[in-house]
């Protein structure tokens, strides 16, 4: 009895796997379909089982802000690789901010935006490579004009991004963006990519590099504070004297780096 229930499951996977080739083969497995197989147990042994996840799916984060940005956006990047552990992640970044993801383990290659030279032309030549590329998603954590052109312009299967893009309509997925005090920015940007992982909090992570422990050591062998009293905005600037009001505050620690940008 025990052998004739194998075998029959076997046959029922055997048909999924089936019908997943011919999919495949006429090119109609995109996004979607591999969705639902990743989210039912047949579906997904045989994604594991044929490691079709590697070359089917392909992700582009976006998010050329600031650097603060940059890392509360690895949260996404952390979520895609564990639901996704096949998938090739790309993100796209400004100049200047590559170094956050050098050697970062889950992803394959970062883009990078020189917002100071040349911007609109390397802007369109960033659109050409993104276009080439034939992301499965393309997923937009801001909601500016030039980002939101390349996704809506991506030739991607999904574009995904917030309501309040000015080239949202012509994503295939908006999601609402509002301010609240009860929502962290790494909550709304998992909003993104929720219908196709789940709702959980997952932090932000960096990886740093062998080469940049080493260069910090000489400063952790003692208690220390880091700060970054630098902003380009100007509401985010804190006044001078209250920075020595708050160094004042740390009597305990023996050291303080302050590092502003250039």
């Amino acid at each position: 009895m025990k052998q004739k229930q194998e075998n029959l499951h076997f046959g029922f996977s055997a048909s999924k796997l089936t019908l997943f080739l011919i999919l495949f083969s006429i090119g109609k497995t995109n996004s979607s379909t591999l969705d639902i197989l990743h989210k039912s147990p047949i579906g997904n042994l045989i994604l594991n089982s044929f490691n079709f996840v590697a070359f089917m799916q392909r992700f582009l984060v976006i998010q050329t802000a600031f650097t603060g940005d940059v890392v509360l956006a690895t949260a996404l990047i952390e979520k895609l690789h564990r639901f996704f552990p096949g998938a090739k992640i790309d993100f796209l970044v400004r100049k200047g901010n590559e170094g956050l993801l050098t050697d970062h383990p889950f992803l394959n290659e970062v883009l990078i935006w020189n917002k100071k030279e040349n911007k609109f032309k390397n802007l369109f030549s960033l659109l050409k490579k993104i276009r080439k590329n034939k992301y499965d998603r393309v997923i937009n954590l801001q909601r500016f004009a030039s980002t939101g052109m390349l996704t809506a312009f991506s030739n991607a299967a999904e574009k995904i991004g917030f309501d309040k893009n000015p080239f949202s309509f012509l994503f295939t997925k908006k999601i609402s963006h509002h301010f609240t005090n009860e929502t962290h920015e790494v909550e709304r940007n998992n909003k993104l990519i929720e219908d196709f992982t789940d709702n959980s909090f997952t932090k932000p992570k960096l990886y740093p590099s062998i080469k940049n422990e080493e260069e910090i050591q000489q400063y952790t062998s003692q208690r220390y504070v880091c700060m970054m009293p630098a902003s380009v905005w100007f509401t985010k600037q804190y006044p001078e004297e209250k920075w020595e009001n708050l160094l004042n505050n740390f009597p305990e620690v023996q050291m303080t780096r302050l590092y502003a940008s250039e």
